[in-house]
């Protein structure tokens, strides 16, 4: 085994390479579109379709639809920021050479 391996870094995180970070944006850009689809869904289903028996519970899922969205843009758009960190950093890798 390596040395790089047996002290469990990643490969971001070799010696010779200057760029330190990488960011999981994958997992942030499923999240906050998930968030965001099924928010809308709640928001469609119990807004547009009025499939609610009270007005406490229509209240109920309304808030909890709009707060799915909200959250789930603003997980969008740090996964998008994620996502541009990461290209960034190894476009600046390959121009310096670094990419192994």
């Amino acid at each position: 085994m390596s040395d790089e391996t047996s002290d469990g870094t990643s490969s971001a995180r070799k010696a010779g390479s200057k760029e330190q970070v990488v960011h999981d944006s994958a997992g942030s850009l499923a999240l906050g579109i998930g968030l965001t689809l099924g928010g809308a869904v709640v928001l469609l289903v119990v807004g547009v379709l009025g499939f609610v028996p009270n007005a406490t519970a229509f209240g109920l899922f309304m808030f909890i639809g709009g707060t799915a969205v909200v959250f789930g843009v603003v997980q969008t758009a740090i996964g998008v920021h994620q996502l541009a960190l990461n290209i960034d950093n190894m476009a600046k890798a390959v121009l310096n050479g670094q990419l192994d």
